[in-house]
């Protein structure tokens, strides 16, 4: 496969170096910077805490995290991999964390979220939402016909057929706008990744395009920790980018590696000439916006390789440590 450098890395490790360069920025976007050691006690605060945090960095040292944060367990994760999510504070106010590992501990950027910020994820959540359930009548009503055989001639269910894919089309692209405006909490439980995959080539539809080869795992691996509901949509944006890519003719193959801290979903596509595969990260696409939400949501990050005729998009996502 011939790779390029289109690379796209969310939450980048920070360090203490870090935390001094973000200090006078942190003074000038209404944003604190925080570092605390492995106890989820702070060790220093800069910047615009009294805004942000309701206290003077002064105050805030040698204080535990859990004074401040109704949860912690996002903070803690930030002892072993870069994260960068939206996460509540015990006064009901609603911040961005930007954190990762430091020298005996982590270090974070936080800062609150403007006034227009808020009301375009709010105006997309809900936009999303409302829209859905219109959607879904029309396509229940599809599938309806399409099962008792209510539309005689072929051509006409062909049609039914195709209206049935893109009213599914329509409604993850619905999700992902929910999913772009929701300031929900991560919710990492155990999931087997394998039928994740599974799962999300099912909500494709019928996949009747014999030009496409496709191959997923066929056998389960150990399950992993995962926002299950919100992993399943960025694959399954993963598999929809992989079937337009390769419309004309080609291989789509996913695949799950599993490293020490680390898992990674990777949809490889191999097309025709005249294939679409392109760089998806030098236009706009709902679909990759999704899956980096995704992975940053989690503390990882999407990796694009692109050439002529092939490309690979694979969603990274840490894991952390197995305590003995």
């Amino acid at each position: 496969m011939r790779k390029s450098n289109a690379r796209i890395r969310i939450a980048p490790r920070l360090t203490d170096a870090a935390l001094a360069a973000a200090r006078p920025l942190a003074g000038v976007s209404h944003a604190a910077t925080l570092a605390w050691d492995r106890r989820l006690v702070i060790r220093s605060a800069a910047g615009a805490s009294l805004l942000v945090l309701g206290s003077p960095p002064a105050e805030l040292k040698k204080r535990p995290l859990s004074e401040l944060f109704e949860k912690t367990q996002g903070l803690a994760d930030a002892l072993s991999f870069g994260t960068s999510r939206q996460m509540e504070l015990r006064t009901g106010q609603r911040v961005r964390v930007e954190a990762g590992p430091c020298p005996g501990g982590a270090v974070a950027v936080i800062r609150r979220s403007t006034t227009d910020e808020l009301e375009l994820g709010h105006l997309a959540s809900a936009l999303g939402h409302e829209l859905r359930n219109g959607f879904a009548s029309v396509r229940l009503a599809i599938q309806s016909l399409a099962r008792h055989e209510e539309v005689a001639s072929e051509r006409g269910r062909r049609r039914l057929l195709l209206a049935e894919r893109e009213l599914r089309r329509i409604d993850c692209v619905l999700r992902g706008l929910q999913e772009m405006g929701s300031h929900a909490p991560l919710r990492p439980l155990e999931a087997v990744p394998e039928k994740l995959i599974a799962d999300a080539l099912g909500n494709l539809g019928p996949f009747d395009n014999d030009r496409i080869q496709m191959a997923i795992p066929e056998e389960e691996g150990p399950p992993a920790q995962l926002d299950a509901p919100r992993v399943g949509l960025a694959i399954e944006e993963m598999l929809r980018h992989g079937v337009r890519s390769v419309a004309n003719g080609g291989a789509l193959t996913v695949s799950v590696e599993r490293a020490p801290g680390e898992l990674s979903v990777i949809l490889r596509g191999t097309g025709l000439p005249g294939s679409d595969l392109g760089h998806p990260d030098t236009r706009p696409d709902l679909g990759i916006a999704v899956i980096q939400g995704v992975a940053r949501a989690h503390g990882g990050h999407l990796k694009i390789e692109a050439g002529d005729l092939d490309c690979q998009l694979t969603l990274v996502l840490p894991q952390r440590p197995v305590l003995p």
